[in-house]
């Protein structure tokens, strides 16, 4: 088991919020580089001083999440990051006036608030359901099964 400082520090919450922070600013600024490069082919954009901005602040990201990881294990940091998609989205609308639907609101409102792990079997195989549920009930989660594209059960029930 890894260790970790202490958490109750104000400092840990400060790296996790930092990170939340420069990686909405990278896709802020990765989106503007992509406009201005527009009509120039990929080269275009990468040469613009947005790309290199998006740079640092990925850059700035590693550093920040390896501080937050030295204070909180990645099961409790990580979930935190799902914010940066509310984040992108009001970017979105607020600073590139792209239009927002409904839908794209309800989906991340769920993706970031909910408190279920929706499992989806890839290419028919089946997951193990009974960890994924054992797992789900040790941390007051409900469990989403779509059992529409598996060809089989390999849980006890």
């Amino acid at each position: 088991m890894h260790t970790h400082q202490n958490p109750s520090s104000r400092m840990s919450f400060i790296w996790i919020l930092l990170s939340i922070f420069f990686a909405t600013c990278a896709s802020m600024f990765n989106k503007k580089a992509a406009l201005l490069g527009k009509g120039g082919g990929i080269l275009a954009s990468l040469l613009t001083p947005w790309y290199l901005d998006a740079l640092v602040c990925l850059v700035l990201l590693a550093c920040a999440w390896i501080m937050a990881l030295r204070y909180h294990p990645l099961s409790f940091a990580y979930p935190f990051m799902s914010s940066v998609r509310g984040f992108v989205l009001f970017g979105a609308w607020y600073i590139f006036h792209e239009r927002v639907y409904t839908h794209e609101i309800v989906g991340m409102g769920i993706l970031m608030f909910s408190r279920k792990i929706v499992v989806l079997h890839y290419a028919g195989v089946a997951c193990a359901m009974d960890e994924i549920r054992d797992i789900a009930d040790t941390h007051g989660l409900s469990v989403e099964n779509s059992f529409n594209r598996c060809r089989m059960r390999c849980d006890r029930g």
